[in-house]
């Protein structure tokens, strides 16, 4: 029957990175990669089983404080925040939608039909981030990467459109509920309660040989 392991010979055959035949010897061949295999069954058998080695490798507080940490990441941001994305997302189709037919609740003197149209699809879209940041948090920096995206595209497009003169500056001052919105997903995505930089304690180091 084979002896058990000792702490050191344990450690040396699961940390050592020289190749097989250096740390067993010049035999080589399958018989070398057989025996490493054995010893490394050993050393995990040692590992799993001897109380010293199983303190340097597993610290319960650091676990636990982690496992806290990342649920509290899971959970997303604060209820407010996630109420206040809804509200807004509410505003947002209420000024929108509209603006898709031709109408508007807001003054909306000389802007073009097709202006008015293509605000109203990109408000939309803008909406459902909101929408969707509020109903599942996980997805926070996806919404904002995309209404981002949007913001761009709308502000090229006016942009253009107020050099044909098919806007007007102060109609363009409604599109300010987007940067609201995106201002709140921001927040949202950087108010994570989990900080990997922390001071986490750290497992104990490997005990001396």
């Amino acid at each position: 029957m084979t002896s058990p392991m000792s702490c050191r010979e344990a450690l040396l055959v699961l940390l050592n990175p020289a190749p097989d035949e250096d740390l067993l010897g010049p035999s080589g061949g399958s018989i070398a990669t057989t025996t490493r295999a054995t010893a490394l069954r050993r050393a995990r058998v040692h590992a799993a089983t001897c109380p010293r080695c199983a303190a340097s490798y597993h610290d319960p507080a650091a676990q636990s404080q982690v496992t806290e940490r990342l649920r509290n990441a899971l959970r997303g941001p604060a209820p407010a925040l996630r109420w206040l994305l809804l509200v807004l997302a509410v505003a947002q189709v209420v000024v929108a939608c509209p603006w898709l037919f031709g109408a508007s609740i807001v003054p909306d003197h000389n802007v073009a039909l097709a202006h008015l149209t293509r605000d109203g699809a990109f408000g939309l879209v803008a909406a459902c981030c909101a929408f969707i940041a509020a109903w599942r948090p996980r997805h926070t920096v996806a919404t904002l990467l995309v209404g981002t995206v949007v913001l761009l595209a709308q502000f090229s497009a006016g942009f253009v459109d107020q050099q044909k003169r098919s806007v007007n500056t102060a109609f363009e001052a409604t599109h300010l509920l987007m940067f609201v919105i995106l201002g709140v997903l921001a927040f949202a995505a950087s108010s994570s309660r989990f900080h990997p930089h922390d001071d986490v304690p750290r497992p104990p180091t490997l005990h001396s040989l």
